[in-house]
């Protein structure tokens, strides 16, 4: 029933309504959809702008990776070739080619094991000369499109070559053991940072 109020309007029954024409809504909704397509239009046209600029910076900086584990015997058949394209690796060739990669260290990485002389010798071959024989190995075998840094001047280099630069760091210092000349050794072979301890 009427309220009384001047201003109250009856409330028409849903079959009343639903015969009324549709011509206000459906502009509501027509110009809702023109302001969410300009809304969409102005940030994909300005997240354009800035991946743009995000690429062209990216391509302007060395991108370096300081740690890339890889598996041991490393570059030795289909499983573990960082050419090929598809391969249960970290990072291959072609991914880091894509990526913008400038030098990437890759890591000949040895668990702890027991402190003695016999256990520390068994360690630096099956460890850690085993991935660094690796590296070596994916080099040659992809010396057009990688090759070995041993300093700044060497990244420097084979970037200008258009090439990846590959760098060698060694996680735990475990296979040195006791034997400090061992440090030049690893140095001679390319390993620029070694981690004296791991835990993990």
């Amino acid at each position: 029933p009427p309220s009384g109020n001047p201003n109250d309007k009856p409330v028409l029954p849903m079959e009343e309504r639903m015969k009324r024409p549709m011509h206000n809504n459906a502009g509501s909704v027509l110009a809702g959809l023109r302001f969410l397509f300009g809304v969409f239009f102005i940030m994909a046209t300005i997240t354009g702008i800035v991946s743009v600029q995000a690429a062209e910076l990216h391509k302007s900086l060395l991108v370096l990776d300081s740690h890339i584990d890889i598996p041991l015997d490393y570059a030795t058949d289909k499983n573990n070739d960082p050419g090929a394209y598809e391969v249960p690796l970290l990072v291959n060739l072609d991914a880091a080619e894509r990526g913008g990669y400038g030098c990437a260290f890759l890591v000949a990485y040895t668990p702890q094991g027991a402190l003695d002389l016999e256990s520390t010798a068994k360690a630096r071959l099956k460890f850690a000369d085993n991935r660094l024989d690796g590296i070596e190995r994916m080099c040659d075998t992809y010396s057009n499109r990688v090759a070995l840094a041993r300093s700044t001047e060497d990244v420097k280099r084979i970037r200008a070559e258009g090439r990846q630069a590959v760098a060698i760091g060694m996680e735990n210092g475990y296979p040195i053991g006791e034997d400090i000349s061992l440090i030049k050794h690893y140095y001679q072979r390319g390993v620029r940072y070694i981690t004296l301890t791991h835990n993990g």
